[in-house]
């Protein structure tokens, strides 16, 4: 499987109230786990918010559907 030419992020609320950009959580077999990001190098589970892609520092919006959001950062 091809190295995806943009890094897949998810923009949530955590539980301080802050908003902030965390990676999105992949399987071992490079498929996205919906609704589940790595923050503070620890997985959570976190069903608001959209994903973005970050490509050459620029925000991309990518929607709120994890497959279809993976599917924009694999092209």
């Amino acid at each position: 499987m091809a190295q995806p030419k943009s890094t897949l992020y998810k923009y949530i609320k955590l539980a301080d109230g802050s908003s902030r950009y965390c990676r999105a959580a992949f399987y071992s077999n490079g498929k996205i786990k919906p609704n589940r990001c790595i923050v503070g190098g620890k997985e959570e589970e976190h069903p608001e918010g959209s994903y973005y892609l970050n490509h050459r520092n620029k925000w991309i919006a990518a929607g709120i559907d994890a497959l279809e959001a993976q599917r924009q950062a694999d092209c």
